[in-house]
């Protein structure tokens, strides 16, 4: 594990909130957070979306 000060992590956030503004970081957060919880991979969750959408399609 790589060991990375908080003032660090803080001045990347703050960084990266900037260039993309502030609602897609926090979002994506929250979505990473909710995949972890849920026990669930991006890939996986990717793969329900297009089959969900495949489904709303075909009704």
């Amino acid at each position: 594990m790589t060991r990375i000060s908080q003032g660090s992590v803080s001045n990347i956030t703050t960084e990266w909130k900037t260039d993309l503004g502030y609602p897609e970081p926090d979002d994506l957060r929250d979505l990473g957070i909710m995949l972890k919880n849920a026990g669930m991979t991006s890939p996986q969750c990717a793969m329900g979306l297009r089959i969900a959408q495949i489904m709303n399609f075909w009704e």
